[in-house]
């Protein structure tokens, strides 16, 4: 028992009855705040207060992204007779499970779960700080712990020797070389503007060309540069308009194999390689650039040089070389396809 005194100096007897009288009063006066609250919150026009919200977006392709999203969090809300202006910190994490299911369901991206909960996260705040000067709507959406699972990403798959082949055969001679030169020396599409190729005289090729701003050079397979040679006296001339010819990059001085490559060759080769993609249900990532990782990892079996890739790749640094040959993990599972000679070894 505890004795003290209250405003006007009585004695107040502080024993179980008195303490479970304060707590009761206390408590009935938070039920009568949360029902005051709770009238104040129903008086609210809710969808004007969306609309104006939505209205208040800069962008319209941001304010077409909310509107769906609301609509859903709306449409939740009214399939679970719940109503969105007395939503609780539970309801809000029971939305964000909701989404997250469905998501894991229908394979949708963790970017449709962000969206989702960042529309209710802006609506919210918003209603926070513009209706009831504040005192009326809590944001229960702010630091909710529930995340989507981070996505294994599995490591890009290259073009197998099969699929190179059947790039090669059923493409156009122009597009066709091209293929045969991206995927044996590693080139980028972009050096097919000025490549050039010439004898040493001991027997040996050498290529010069610009690669993203770059001159570089090097070793041509002895019987790759034959086929350019004999390719080249044929010419190349018709790779698309006959008045394309483009002008030769500023820092670049020699000839070139073919007589007009540019961006409408780059794009004919690009749509050829995935019409044929399509065609035959390849799956390896990318288009052109395919042709450069299977070079990499080719002459990597081949000499477990990784000095020599990076070499054939023109790569600055080594660390890049190595960001290519993992690709090779996933071209493991494919290799009983691969057991014929090549037409690049051939």
């Amino acid at each position: 028992m505890d004795d003290s005194s209250d405003a006007i100096g009585r004695v107040v007897v502080k024993n179980q009855r008195y303490l479970d009288a304060v707590e009761l009063k206390a408590n009935l006066d938070l039920d009568a705040a949360k029902r005051g609250r709770e009238i104040a919150l129903l008086k609210v026009d809710f969808e004007g207060e969306v609309e104006h919200w939505l209205d208040i977006q800069v962008s319209a392709s941001t304010r077409t992204k909310y509107r769906h999203s609301v609509n859903l969090f709306l449409n939740w809300c009214r399939g679970r007779g719940a109503d969105p202006r007395l939503i609780d910190r539970a309801m809000a994490e029971r939305y964000a499970l909701y989404l997250k299911g469905e998501c894991l369901r229908r394979g949708l991206s963790s970017s449709y779960f962000n969206i989702g909960i960042k529309t209710a996260r802006s609506l919210y705040t918003h209603l926070t700080e513009n209706v009831g000067e504040g005192l009326l709507f809590k944001n229960h959406f702010l630091k909710l712990k529930i995340k989507m699972p981070p996505r294994v990403r599995a490591i890009p798959r290259v073009a197998t020797d099969p699929e190179v082949e059947t790039l090669i055969r059923e493409t156009d001679p122009k597009t066709s070389l091209a293929i045969r030169i991206m995927a044996a020396m590693g080139l980028r599409v972009g050096a097919m503007e000025c490549l050039e190729v010439f004898p040493n005289g001991d027997g040996t090729w050498d290529y010069l060309t610009v690669s993203k701003g770059k001159e570089i050079g090097g070793p041509v397979p002895l019987d790759l540069a034959e086929t350019i040679t004999e390719r080249e006296t044929a010419g190349f001339s018709g790779g698309g308009l006959k008045v394309e010819r483009q002008a030769p990059k500023p820092n670049w001085r020699g000839g070139r194999v073919f007589d007009t490559w540019g961006a409408y060759d780059t794009e004919r080769t690009k749509k050829a390689i995935k019409k044929l993609k399509l065609k035959y249900g390849f799956n390896f990532t990318s288009l052109c650039h395919s042709l450069r990782y299977y070079s990499a990892i080719k002459l990597y079996r081949e000499t477990k040089d990784i000095m020599a890739v990076k070499d054939l790749l023109n790569h600055s640094s080594v660390e890049t070389t190595c960001g290519y040959l993992k690709r090779g993990n996933a071209l493991r599972k494919l290799e009983k396809f691969s057991g014929a000679p090549t037409l690049m070894e051939r």
